[in-house]
């Protein structure tokens, strides 16, 4: 059964999946000078490395933050003891 993707699970995904791609020999992107679509192929990758490994909701890249929802955020405010009332929370998960 598949983990719920926290934020410190995210970090720990992020540090192995990048570690990984460094040695990867990727063909797919030999001649690619486009930066946005060099950027956008590795999240793509990097969104199927975290589907097959945690459960999480699904954001919009094109919303400009791709994976949390509003339980993350809350939780992320949270451990910060940083204090949101629930309009600003709303907000912020309707970004997401």
């Amino acid at each position: 059964m598949k983990k719920k993707l926290t934020i410190e699970s995210l970090k720990k995904a992020a540090k192995e999946f990048c570690k990984s791609e460094s040695t990867y020999n990727n063909t797919d992107l030999y001649g690619v000078t486009d930066g946005k679509a060099v950027g956008t192929y590795i999240e793509h990758k990097f969104h199927t490395y975290l589907e097959e490994r945690y459960t999480f909701g699904k954001g919009s890249s094109a919303k400009g933050i791709d994976f949390p929802d509003k339980e993350d955020i809350i939780a992320y405010l949270n451990d910060r003891n940083i204090p949101a009332d629930e309009i600003t929370i709303e907000k912020i998960a309707e970004t997401s």
